[in-house]
């Protein structure tokens, strides 16, 4: 039985007991017979128990939430206070903890919240209609069109019944993608739903589906009419390998397109069959790329890829038999162990295969034979392997990647030729932020694409690198572009100018008939089908749809829509895209009273909870993701079972994770166990719930010098950490505002990112 502040947190976040005494010095007195000892006045649990479910819980703020298992608390409090203490517990910190753990429960339980919930979560119960639902979908997921029709034919109508009937065409379709009658019916299909998203979402699956029979002229005139999806990188593969396809059929094809054709591929990792017919098609038209589109595969770590690949390159163009060049892929430290012995013997395609395989196994390695044969290559293909392997040391945070970096002439690299261009381009400028050295960020960032240059990072970081330079008034310039906005780098931006951040707005609710005319709109209530299926994706797109071309005064009302149905998510959502946008909507505070009392718990911020759940889980209870991340706060369930053991709640069970009040407490434990293991920093410990406290630790080890938090955070090798970290730390900044009323200076409450030796963590 762990005996930590976390679990002392806990006596004052969940135990409910009446406590008619404060508590005092001798609060860990030996329960006798069942009672726990509060104070001096021993009180039965049978009484706890009793007193407890008489009273209308304030943790409960949703009737259909589950509940605590209180008595579980109480047995496992019980045990604990049964063990004698330790030295360590003892301690006058201890007894300090338990005093406030118990004063804030006994407040609570005295004075309980009255306050009213603007913002219930809504949980619609099921309807009769909703298994048949289920079984229709899962009849398309197993292609059982029997099953599907059946399970329709039973639930009768309904307002997603379009949905089962496009499933069933599509199913129609595989069986028999020939039959001029089901294209047919897809056409009248398309026309009925057309200016709908259940059109837009059909002609992507007619599309897809159809794609090996239909022309050129067909597949362009339904890809032209889609409003989402032409970014669709199997759409596009298709689409591309018709145009190719028509072009050699006419003569020799242009080299425009060409060019456009391997940009495209260029960044893809799908191994799909449209992206294998497509790469096939552009080698045969395009000979040399086909040893091109190996070295693409060799960036990108796809060495299967990379494998199939080789074996499709004409024999002449080969520049080793693929026996050598397998080996090469299978064993690169052999291979660089022998060709160091004599360099000079290794051609320079070869050197250039084998360089691509060694940044992935051994950066140092491969920078060595760089250095041997670089002369034998052109400029752009040497350009591209120092800057590759300047890319590798820079997202490992290593102290060469400037070095390899500046043997790099970046205008001679061929783009085509460069995998994931965009971000690669970047990390030359993340890298300089890790190490401090703004000077040179500024010629950095001005050799990246414009379009880049326009993102709110990028655009901050320009006017530090100009404020170094001495060029205040160009900083000035560039901070004011994005110091209104409610973002990351808004705030910084704001601390930069010194200028007071914005305040958040409130605006008056629309009018009711604007309000009230979302009912009837068929893509909302499609949606509100699939919210209450927990189908969370589909119901995304048919709001999203629906908000299509609104202006702000439409947004506006269908925010305040969802805010009357419960739809706490979309209600966020919507909001955001609003540019006068009432912040009690944007920025809601569902669940007040648990969320504050299990906060103020274990002594967090309510605001940085706030924060957290508003990016994790935008407030569904039900939210899971693709790994299995359960609840409000996104808990993963081993990290769930193993903070519940810690806190003694040894009956835990995890089908419990989602359960609103064990969700909070389970993860603003967690939250407080990261916090307290990394130097009380808030922008580390997000960083550590998001991707784990192993990989935080490891990216502070690569510090060699304390840093600011914007630059670490900005440097953070995984993108989906670095954005979550900098919308909690945004997000935690602007509930400061709207629950007191004032914020502390950003750049001051994301601080400092110290060095730290290596060490090894038991935290999940």
């Amino acid at each position: 039985m762990v005996k930590s502040r976390l679990f002392l947190s806990l006596l004052g976040t969940l135990l409910a007991p009446v406590l008619s005494t404060a508590i005092s010095s001798d609060v860990r007195a030996t329960p006798v017979d069942g009672m726990l000892a509060v104070g001096r006045a021993p009180v039965l649990m049978e009484e706890r128990l009793h007193n407890l479910r008489r009273r209308e819980s304030p943790v409960i703020e949703d009737e259909t939430a589950a509940t605590i298992d209180f008595a579980e608390v109480i047995r496992s409090v019980d045990a604990l206070f049964r063990e004698p203490a330790s030295p360590k517990e003892g301690s006058k910190e201890e007894t300090e903890a338990v005093t406030t753990a118990g004063r804030i429960t006994a407040e609570f339980l005295e004075n309980p919240p009255q306050e009213t919930d603007r913002f219930p979560l809504a949980q619609p119960p099921e309807e009769p209609e909703d298994k048949w639902i289920r079984m229709a979908r899962e009849g398309y997921r197993k292609k059982d069109l029997e099953l599907l029709l059946a399970a329709a034919e039973t639930a009768g109508p309904n307002a997603i019944e379009g949905y089962w009937a496009l499933w069933a065409l599509e199913l129609r379709l595989e069986a028999a993608p020939d039959d001029p009658l089901v294209h047919a019916e897809f056409e009248r299909f398309l026309q009925l739903h057309a200016g709908e998203y259940l059109g837009e979402l059909a002609t992507v699956r007619y599309l897809k589906t159809a794609a090996e029979v239909l022309n050129l002229e067909t597949f362009e005139r339904h890809f032209k009419s889609l409003a989402w999806n032409r970014d669709d990188t199997e759409l596009l593969n298709w689409l591309y390998l018709y145009r190719l396809e028509d072009a050699l059929a006419r003569g020799p094809v242009p080299a425009a397109l060409r060019k456009t054709v391997k940009l495209h591929l260029r960044d893809q990792k799908a191994t799909d069959e449209s992206f294998r017919r497509l790469g096939d098609l552009l080698a045969r038209v395009d000979r040399s790329w086909s040893w091109d589109r190996v070295l693409l595969a060799l960036q990108k770590r796809q060495w299967t890829e990379a494998k199939r690949n080789l074996r499709a390159v004409p024999r002449p163009l080969l520049p080793a038999s693929i026996a050598t060049l397998e080996r090469i892929l299978e064993h690169p430290h052999d291979w660089y162990r022998k060709a160091m012995k004599k360099p000079s013997s290794v051609s320079a395609r070869v050197g250039e295969f084998a360089i691509l395989r060694l940044i992935s196994y051994n950066r140092q390695e491969a920078a060595k034979f760089l250095d041997k044969i670089e002369e034998k290559l052109a400029a752009g293909r040497r350009s591209l392997l120092w800057f590759r392997l300047g890319y590798s040391a820079a997202v490992d945070r290593r102290p060469d990647a400037a070095k390899w970096f500046r043997r790099a002439d970046k205008t001679r690299i061929p783009r085509e030729l460069m995998a994931d261009c965009e971000n690669v381009l970047a990390w030359e400028a993340r890298n300089a932020i890790f190490e401090g050295n703004l000077y040179s960020l500024l010629n950095i960032l001005r050799g990246m694409p414009e379009e880049v240059l326009k993102r709110e990072e990028w655009v901050y970081w320009l006017g530090r690198a100009h404020a170094v330079r001495g060029n205040h008034e160009e900083a000035k310039k560039r901070f004011a572009t994005i110091a209104g906005n409610w973002s990351f780098y808004g705030k910084l931006a704001c601390d930069a100018l010194k200028r007071p951040y914005p305040k958040p707005t409130l605006r008056e609710p629309p009018q009711e008939e604007a309000v009230e005319r979302w009912e009837e709109n068929a893509g909302i209530r499609r949606a509100e089908v699939f919210y209450r299926l927990h189908w969370y994706a589909d119901g995304h797109r048919e709001w999203n749809w629906a908000m299509r071309g609104l202006d702000d005064e439409g947004r506006a009302s269908l925010a305040e829509y969802a805010r009357r149905q419960g739809l706490i998510h979309r209600m966020i959502n919507t909001s955001d895209r609003t540019k006068k946008s009432d912040f009690r909507l944007r920025y809601p505070t569902p669940l007040f009273s648990v969320i504050e009392r299990s906060s103020e718990g274990q002594q967090l911020p309510t605001e940085w909870t706030y924060g957290l759940i508003r990016q994790e889980s935008r407030f569904i209870p039900q939210a899971s993701s693709s790994v299995g991340a359960r609840g409000l706060m996104q808990l993963m369930p081993k990290t769930a079972t193993w903070m519940a053991k810690q806190l003694g709640l040894n009956r835990y069970e995890a089908h419990r994770i989602s359960d609103i009040e064990m969700n909070l407490i389970l993860g603003t434990a967690y939250l407080r166990t990261l916090y307290e293991s990394l130097d009380e920093s808030f922008p580390l410990a997000t960083a550590a719930y998001n991707a784990g406290p192993s990989r935080a630790r490891i990216w502070r080890t690569t510090l060699r010098r304390p840093i600011e938090a914007a630059a670490f955070i900005e440097s953070i090798p995984y993108f989906e950490t670095r954005d979550y970290v900098k919308n909690v730390m945004s997000n935690t900044h602007t509930y400061a505002l709207m629950l007191h009323g004032s914020a502390p200076n950003f750049s001051k409450m994301l601080g400092t990112i110290r060095p730290s030796p290596a060490s090894r963590t038991h935290l999940p």
